[in-house]
């Protein structure tokens, strides 16, 4: 380095850093030279590092203390996985009624459709027109069809759905108690 005796420093040395020396010729403070381009790059990729790397722990811590208050509660409520296993059971068999009522419902309508059909089939045959009441019978057997279709379709849904959350804490509660199901589901 260049020497340099003034009360100020010239502002052409300061990017390259320098030392401030007491009158006796001691070193009392370093100044370092300005970081360069890459330098700050590095450094502040290092901060945002850091920050990320703090988010994501505190988003874990996050997590860990939601999971704890979640079993608590699984805990709580269920207390082991057979009872969650014979609640599941349970709301599988009233989804099941449902759908079995409306497969009843379906196979009514089309008896019905077959009679009205039949019935509006010997009207034409006899030259008659077909009344307007089967007309509207057979109308609304078909609209009653394609309800039940839909509304089976929606139960088979939530029955898929209904076997995946429960199957979820069933597991989770066996991990947690360290009890396993005593008998097997009688889920398809």
């Amino acid at each position: 380095g260049q020497t340099v005796m003034s009360a100020s420093v010239p502002p052409e040395i300061v990017p390259k850093g320098y030392e401030v020396l007491s009158s006796s010729g001691r070193v009392l403070e370093i100044i370092p030279p300005a970081l360069t381009p890459e330098q700050i790059k590095a450094r502040d990729e290092a901060i945002e590092h850091g920050k990320l790397e703090k988010e994501r722990k505190r988003l874990e811590a996050e997590e860990r203390a939601q999971q704890l208050i979640e079993d608590k509660r699984l805990l709580k409520q269920y207390g082991e996985p057979d009872v969650v296993v014979n609640l599941m059971e349970r709301r599988i068999g009233e989804i099941d009624a449902v759908i079995k009522s409306r497969k009843a419902s379906i196979e009514s309508a089309k008896k019905l459709i077959i009679e009205n059909e039949e019935q509006a089939a010997e009207l034409q045959r006899n030259g008659k027109p077909i009344y307007k009441r089967i007309k509207d019978a057979l109308e609304k057997s078909r609209d009653d069809i394609a309800t039940s279709q839909s509304i089976i379709l929606e139960r088979e849904h939530a029955k898929t759905k209904l076997i995946a959350e429960f199957t979820k804490t069933i597991e989770r509660l066996e991990m947690l108690t360290g009890k396993r199901v005593s008998k097997p589901s009688e889920v398809e």
